[in-house]
């Protein structure tokens, strides 16, 4: 097995909070990044359960949407969304959730990497209170990058396909897909509570609509939304 990279740390106190036999994940119901975990761990089928985050050696950010997880698997703990999703994979490698062909693969990791380094930032500034025009541009144009990554199309432009087929039957659902309704969410219900009239572009609406009848991903999102709505009260709302 490849050595993961990125940041795992082991935990050698036999007789501390994290030490467990089944998976335990720590963080807040309404974080993009935890839900994402959420979702490959329910769509892997695997054993896990909810942390307490008065467990957790600090508190979470003011603003939920981009707060980090944390996985306990036995005396193993993991951060980060990445990190923990490649363990998953490659600790619980059935139902696959990346595909076969390397160069799919490296498209569907081009995915993950959008979410992370591009629309979580952008929906982080945009829970913040000096959201403005210039921002919600940016967030609009990068919706219509996402929505050039997830157009399921498959017309040829200069006789060149327009994207790789990365889901099939075996595959239906992809490590990098799993972050994008929680960010969506975020964004939509962030934009109605603003008056800042952000549209989601078609593509990536189908996108979200495919992603939806995955028991995984309705099921997660069901707490997620709940708590995005609750978190939008508690600062938007008098």
């Amino acid at each position: 097995m490849t050595r993961l990279p990125y940041y795992i740390q082991r935990m050698y106190l036999v007789h501390s909070k994290w030490g467990s036999n089944m998976l335990i994940l720590y963080g807040a119901p309404s974080s993009i990044h935890g839900a994402k975990t959420r979702i490959i761990l329910r769509r892997k089928g695997l054993d896990w359960s909810e942390g307490d985050s008065g467990d957790l050696p600090q508190k979470w950010d003011a603003v939920p949407s981009a707060d980090i997880p944390i996985l306990v698997d036995d005396m193993l703990k993991v951060t980060q969304s990445r990190a923990i999703a490649e363990y998953l994979e490659e600790t619980y490698p059935s139902p696959s959730m990346l595909p076969d062909d390397v160069s799919a693969r490296a498209k569907a990791r081009e995915l993950s990497d959008f979410l992370d380094t591009r629309l979580v930032p952008a929906v982080s500034a945009l829970a913040a209170d000096h959201a403005d025009a210039r921002l919600v541009s940016i967030v609009t144009m990068e919706l219509g990058i996402l929505a050039t990554f997830v157009d399921r199309r498959t017309s040829k432009r200069h006789g060149v396909r327009r994207s790789l087929p990365l889901r099939s039957a075996a595959v239906p659902l992809l490590l990098g897909d799993c972050g994008y309704p929680a960010a969506c969410a975020w964004i939509m219900a962030l934009s109605k509570v603003r008056s800042l009239n952000i549209v989601l572009p078609g593509a990536v609406q189908a996108y979200l609509d495919m992603m939806q009848e995955v028991e995984a991903v309705s099921q997660t999102m069901e707490t997620c939304h709940a708590a995005i709505q609750e978190w939008i009260t508690a600062q938007y709302v008098v």
